[in-house]
């Protein structure tokens, strides 16, 4: 489903999309920064913790890419930022599924 998100949204974004867009890529920042500044003393935690800090910086980057894509009519970068986001979602599937099991399991 993201990435026919992507799709629809690098071809029929407009500059007030774009803006929000923008708006996303900060907020996805924030988020890893904050993920990033939590204090785990558990090794597994703090492996988790780096995946979803790598996750939301790769949200973030894709969301960069789709803004520059639109700008410039770039569909290399589309597909991409395509990409990105299609790896980006499996990781956190497959990251959110670990860490739900081995928090159920403590």
């Amino acid at each position: 489903q993201a990435t026919r998100e992507v799709t629809t949204l690098t071809s029929s974004a407009n500059s007030e999309d774009l803006k929000q867009f923008s708006q996303a890529a900060d907020a996805f920042k924030l988020s890893a920064q904050t993920i990033e500044n939590l204090k785990l003393k558990d090794l597994q935690l703090i492996e988790y913790q780096t995946n979803f800090v790598n996750i939301y910086n790769n949200y973030a980057d894709a969301t960069l890419l789709i803004i520059s894509a639109k700008e410039k009519i770039d569909r290399t970068q589309a597909n991409l930022a395509l990409k990105k986001v299609s790896d980006t979602t499996k990781l956190e599937k497959e990251t959110g599924a670990k860490l739900q099991a081995y928090c159920l399991n403590q």
